[in-house]
């Protein structure tokens, strides 16, 4: 980032093939080294009057990412996977997504979560307060046999562990339950397991089998 050639070439090929520059977002990763930031900038600031966007990928994982935000105009930033994995069951995780979202929103920029998984497992509204919808939860996670760590009915939060058939692995489940309005309520589920590269599908499952549960509570 920063080649005065390239930025040429790019400029030729957006004219020359009739591109609409705004469906452009280059990135670039953080880990990546920049050695001129004043030339990146110009690189950036070229590109961006024509209408192409930026994206700061993996912020987070390397030195520079504060730096890099302050100093570059990127339109995106992508926080690296490492805080959204076990953000669901990590208090700091959540403590870190919290501050990145927050800066980013202060500075007008948009953010993209990595490594968020199954994308069909959409949160559940139902049509319950807010109590009826922590207690129907509860009863439910019980009925599937997970041990329940704790419930905060103030806080609207379920901690609980289901412990899985072969191996005995240990996966953690956490549940929020927030008011969405007056009789309406919305709950939130996330399931991580603490070994293994892959699950196999087990956190998606379990996570389905208790929406499906609530769905079709009386």
């Amino acid at each position: 980032m920063g080649d005065s050639d390239l930025a040429d070439h790019l400029v030729d090929l957006v004219s020359s093939h009739d591109i609409d520059p705004t469906k452009l977002v280059f990135e670039l990763t953080e880990t990546a080294a920049v050695a001129n930031i004043e030339t990146a900038r110009e690189f950036a600031d070229r590109l961006g009057r024509l209408g192409c966007r930026f994206a700061l990928d993996d912020f987070g994982a390397g030195f520079g990412s504060f730096y890099y935000l302050k100093h570059l105009p990127f339109d995106f930033v992508k926080i690296d996977g490492e805080f959204v994995e076990r953000s669901p069951v990590n208090f700091t995780d959540r403590l870190i997504l919290s501050s990145i979202v927050d800066i980013c929103r202060g500075l007008g920029k948009k953010t993209i979560a990595e490594f968020v998984a199954s994308p069909d497992i959409q949160p559940l509204v139902l049509q319950v307060t807010a109590e009826q919808a922590f207690t129907r939860a509860l009863t439910a996670v019980r009925d599937l046999g997970w041990n329940v760590v704790s419930d905060d009915r103030e806080a609207g939060r379920i901690e609980a562990v289901d412990t899985t058939f072969w191996f005995g692995f240990k996966d953690d489940v956490v549940i929020r339950v927030r008011e969405v309005s007056a009789g309406s309520a919305r709950i939130d589920v996330r399931s991580k397991s603490r070994v293994g590269v892959s699950d196999l599908g087990s956190n998606a499952r379990r996570v389905r089998a208790l929406l499906e549960r609530l769905q079709h509570a009386p």
